[in-house]
């Protein structure tokens, strides 16, 4: 098995996914993952990503196996945190922004007791 198809199936295991799933999420042929695995072969940086994206994965991990700089960098409350952000649909994604820049304004706004003077 290639590494790449390695990533894919690991990563589809640790949640509980079927290659046919990711197939039909990402719109490519339900044998596609046995062909490059056959083949030797990683499809298109679009459909790469598309995969990365449906796995919760960075690209150049998906892709080299390596972590990417700030990917690997992050702690585990980040680390959760964006895993979290991953699994909102795009309409929760623009609530959690404005939530972020609301309180990020009324925390501004505010004049720390010491500068005062």
């Amino acid at each position: 098995m290639s590494d790449f198809t390695d990533r894919i199936d690991s990563e589809l295991k640790k949640k509980m996914l079927k290659r046919l799933a990711l197939c039909e999420s990402i719109g490519i042929a339900p044998n596609s993952i046995a062909i490059w695995l056959k083949r030797g072969t990683i499809p298109g940086g679009d459909v790469c990503l598309k995969i990365a994206r449906y796995l919760g994965v960075g690209f150049e991990w998906l892709i080299t196996g390596e972590e990417e700089g700030q990917e690997g960098s992050l702690s585990e409350e980040e680390q959760e945190l964006l895993s979290s952000w991953r699994e909102l649909a795009e309409h929760e994604k623009a609530a959690v922004l404005a939530m972020i820049g609301s309180f990020l304004k009324s925390k501004a706004a505010k004049v720390p007791a010491d500068s005062v003077g």
